[in-house]
Parts: C-alpha cells; structure tokens; sequence
C-alpha cells in the first residue's frame, strides 16, 4: 500500500460505526451562515442564507457531507466527492440510516435532507462552480496543496467561501518523528495486529520521551485506522502557514477568519505578547507553528478576490559547523570522504552527530526569530512567556495530567540554535560503502543494529532526541 487512494480503500476515514449518526447541532461551525458571519462580523446575516446553494464537500470520507446535508437542508444540491469507494460505501449506508431512524421517529415529517450526489472520482475531473465548498484534511494529503488550492479556488463562483481544515507544519514535529520510529521499526499498515504491535514499538523507548507522549496523547491510537490516518499516512505534506498564503495568494483567496481553538488562533499570539500587534495573521500563524503551539489544526475561511497578485515566501536554511582537533561534527560541510581519511590516520576520534530533531527546530525557531524582530521582541522573551502563560500540554491518555517534552520551552534553547544541518541518507550510503561493513553501529546497551548504517544511526537519532556523542 502505497498511495493516498490505496490508503482510504483499506482504512476508510472516520473509522465510525455505519450507524453512528450527527449529534444536534453539530454542523453549526461549518455553516455557510456561519462563515459569513465570520465574515461580516454582524450576528445579523439573513441575507446570506444557504437556500439554493450549490455545496462541494471535497474527501468526503464516511461522516462529513450527512452533516453538512443536515446543517443545510435548503441548499440546491450537495456533492461529496472523494476516491475511496468504501469510504463512500460507508456514507451512503449512513445517509439512509439516518433517513430510516428519522422516519420511525418522525413518521408525519418529512426527511429534511436536500439532494446528496456522491461522485468517485479526483477533484480534478470537476467544472461546475460553487457556492461553498468545505474541504477538511485534504490539502495534506496532496502531493501538490498548492496546486490543489488552485483548483478549488478555480470552483467557487464569485463571492463564493472556501473552509479549509489543514495540518500545521512545525507544530506536527513530534507526529512526524513518531511515524519516522515506528516505520523504521517495521510497523506498516499491513503489520498483523498492528495496533498491539505499535504499542509495543513505543514502548521501546524511556516512558518520558517525546515520541511516548506523542503517540498516548493521540485518541487516533484507539484503532488501527486511527494510527495508519495519524502516522502511517502514504502522504502527510502540510504548507507552512506562510507557504499557504503565497499559494492562497496566487489562487486568488482572500484568508478572512479563522475557527479552530482559540489558543491555535493568530489572535492568541497578540493576547498573548501586545507588541506582535503590526504583524499580519499569517505572520502570527508561523510563529505558533514555529513554537509548536498550533495544537489543532488550523481552520481557515477564505473569500475569492478578483486580482490575483504572487508573494514571495522567504527561504531560509541555516548551516553552521565548528571543528576540534579530534571531534567531528558531522554536519553537511563535512564529505564522507573527509571522515574516511580521519578514521584511518587516528586511533581515536569522536564522531559528534547533530540531532536532525534539534537541526529541524532550530529552522523553526531561526524563522519566528526573523518574525518577532519586526516586533522588537527576542525569542527567549516569547518563549518565556508561553511557558508562564500556557504551559505544558494537558490531554488525551495522561487523564488531565501535563504532557511532557511537547513544548519547546523544555529544551535547551542555545543548543537548539546552535545546532548544525546534519548529513542525510546519501551521505551515510557512501560512507558505508568506503568502510566497507568495517563500522558496526551499536545501542548503548549493547543492543547492535543490523540495518544499513543509514537506519542504524536514524533509530539512534530518534531515540536519543538530544545531540549525543557516539
């Protein structure tokens, strides 16, 4: 299995019941009313009512167009699309079960549903414009969410609203490094028992560490389904709040609300610390990201503008190296070669491997520096300050209790920054290769790793986390 289709054939999404059904009410937040008054910022917004709108749900999945349906029942028609027949399957079962149990219990009323079109296909084979479309954890899973973001820019009518729900980026680290532990511990999709088996794969590591807290903190790890959508996805490929803007941008959206916890909301960073109030929204969004405090996933109404204009998003990389007379940083500057040649002329010689983990958010907090300096605010007076005004992470399977190792005030900032771009896999292939099977890489429990050299030293990255001396 190795495609997104393939995926959601096998696990259909929301692992639910056929027979669970809408709570009352709970559509309210995705309301095309709703999004207008998010808009308007006026309660009174009769004149923008769903009656005779066309609605796009795109990756329907098995749950979300019964609810829009029912938070919408005077709309023209409703198209859920997605390219999982099973998971459609599953819809369908659920749209005439819902329809039964309203008949047995409200036998004289009628079913006040509006027409519901489930269509098998890509979003690419669309043309017909809309009113409205919700497209919820569907950008991610795109090899390309900006061109994505086009096409479904390309089918809204004008002054039609677009509600996006996406991944964070940053903020997703620990989710990233936890999938990287259990694959490079064997754990698939088509693991038997593969719930039991991830279990016992994190139960590999110190019951303090991050990817632990991780992976019990998610409710997704009560069903395979749930842990294969979470961490074992065959494409999680979120933008950056700032890559999203530019890609909104030259799809010609305007972001105007956003609705996820307020916490997770640009606004928050500006209650949060007053001096951040020049920056933008998008601004604000990065340096949540950046600090890995956009704990939901972002919620983000957009309105088409009429000129589309192209920004250009800053890049930044950031490599630093520093050498000793018999330590050798393996950061990118250093060839393969280079080590070769030290191995063989010194009897000894300590080998210093940046922590990618430490090398990954080091970038993250390089470009919230570059943010907040717009501001006249340090990096340390933020991150201060998210540690005496937000704390720890409380949730999920620690029963209320603080999370720990989730926040990146409980690392050691100097050495987050200072740490150098590490070597990647090509590296680590040609060193092999000119040590010819003559290095063994071991656990410090003597536990030796019989993997190529590559995925020896990725296990020994994930499980030390911190820079370590091997």
């Amino acid at each position: 299995m190795n495609t997104v289709r393939e995926q959601y054939e096998r696990f259909p999404y929301p692992p639910l019941s056929r027979f669970a059904l809408p709570r009352k009410n709970q559509g309210k937040t995705l309301s095309y009313e709703y999004g207008f008054e998010l808009l308007t910022l006026n309660k009174s917004t009769d004149h923008f009512t769903h009656a005779g709108k066309r609605i796009l749900v795109a990756g329907a999945g098995t749950f979300e167009p019964l609810l829009v349906a029912i938070t919408h029942p005077l709309a023209s028609e409703i198209i859920a699309i997605d390219f999982s027949q099973p998971s459609l399957d599953l819809l369908a079962k659920r749209i005439e079960f819902y329809k039964l149990t309203n008949l047995l219990l409200r036998p004289y009323k009628k079913t006040d549903l509006p027409q519901i079109k489930l269509l098998h296909q890509n979003i690419e084979a669309l043309k017909e414009p809309f009113d409205y479309i919700i497209a919820s954890n569907v950008l991610h899973h795109s090899a390309n969410p900006s061109r994505l973001l086009n096409k479904l820019s390309s089918l809204l009518k004008p002054q039609g609203i677009l509600r996006v729900v996406t991944y964070p980026k940053q903020s997703r680290i620990w989710m990233r490094m936890t999938s990287q532990w259990l694959k490079l511990n064997n754990i698939t999709p088509s693991t038997p028992r593969l719930k039991q088996k991830a279990y016992q794969c994190i139960s590999l590591l110190p019951p303090t560490h991050p990817i632990v807290s991780c992976f019990l903190s998610q409710p997704e790890t009560n069903t395979e389904t749930g842990i294969v959508d979470s961490f074992l996805n065959a494409c999680e490929n979120p933008l950056s709040p700032l890559e999203l803007e530019q890609a909104a941008r030259e799809a010609g959206l305007v972001l105007f609300a956003e609705s996820q916890a307020d916490t997770s909301k640009s606004e928050f960073l500006e209650k949060l610390c007053q001096k951040t109030k020049n920056l933008t929204k998008w601004e604000k969004l990065q340096i949540l990201d950046d600090l890995l405090e956009l704990c939901t996933n972002p919620v983000l109404w957009f309105i088409k503008q009429e000129n589309k204009t192209n920004a250009n998003t800053e890049t930044l990389d950031f490599n630093k190296t520093t050498s000793h007379k018999n330590v050798l940083i393996l950061s990118n500057e250093i060839s393969p070669q280079t080590v070769f040649e030290q191995l063989q002329i010194k009897s000894k010689l300590e080998i210093l491997l940046p922590s990618h983990v430490y090398y990954e958010l080091s970038k993250g907090l390089k470009r919230a520096q570059l943010l907040l300096e717009k501001s006249n605010i340090e990096i340390k007076e933020m991150i201060q300050l998210l540690k005496e005004q937000v704390g720890q992470r409380v949730k999920g399977s620690f029963f209320g209790k603080p999370i720990p190792n989730l926040t990146i005030w409980e690392y050691d900032l100097e050495k987050i920054l200072g740490t150098p771009k590490p070597w990647n896999k090509a590296n680590w292939d040609n060193l092999e290769l000119l040590l010819q099977d003559k290095l063994v890489v071991f656990h410090k429990n003597d536990q030796v790793y019989e993997t190529t050299l590559w995925e020896s030293i990725q296990k020994l990255q994930l499980y030390f986390v911190y820079n370590e001396n091997f």
